[in-house]
């Protein structure tokens, strides 16, 4: 006789993008106008160990390198966003990435991350706007205290 919980949607226009300099406070500086789309890929590095022993189930696990990568497509309202960010992709200097979706009172959705780029798209026509792609990488950070943290506030006081 258990009640499922209302869920409540983040949609992605809620989503905020914030970019700081390393050294600085993660989600201080907004850039408003430009983020177009956003793909973060977590691989947690918890690998099962697929043996043929009988069983339907992992025999045992091991442990491999973490890595959060990342896609991030940008609109040229500001151009100067993105004219920024190349020359700190040319440079290979840590930015301080924050995504934040924050619908209402105890509900939100937060990625912060020191990060990389690794790659800085062409501009292409996608919809008649005009967007850059910039893919990358969250890195250990030692200046800031930080890889790659989630956090999530749901308001749902106990898990049904």
């Amino acid at each position: 006789a258990l009640t499922a919980p209302t869920v409540n949607d983040a949609p992605f226009n809620s989503t905020k993008l914030y970019i700081d300099p390393t050294g600085g406070t993660v989600f201080t500086t907004q850039k408003t106008g430009v983020l177009m789309a956003a793909d973060i890929r977590v691989r947690t590095g918890l690998q099962g160990v697929p043996v043929g022993d009988g069983q339907l189930y992992f025999a045992s696990h091991k442990w491999t390198q973490p890595e959060v990568t990342f896609s991030i497509t940008l609109e040229l309202e500001d151009t100067s966003v993105v004219a920024v960010e190349r020359g700190f992709y040319r440079s290979n200097t840590v930015r301080l990435l924050a995504l934040n979706c924050d619908q209402a009172a105890g509900l939100k959705f937060q990625i912060n991350m020191a990060a990389k780029y690794d790659n800085f798209g062409s501009y292409e026509n996608s919809d008649g706007n005009t967007t850059v792609t910039l893919e990358g990488h969250a890195v250990a950070s030692a200046a800031d205290s930080l890889s790659a943290t989630f956090i999530v506030t749901n308001g749902v006081a106990t898990v049904p």
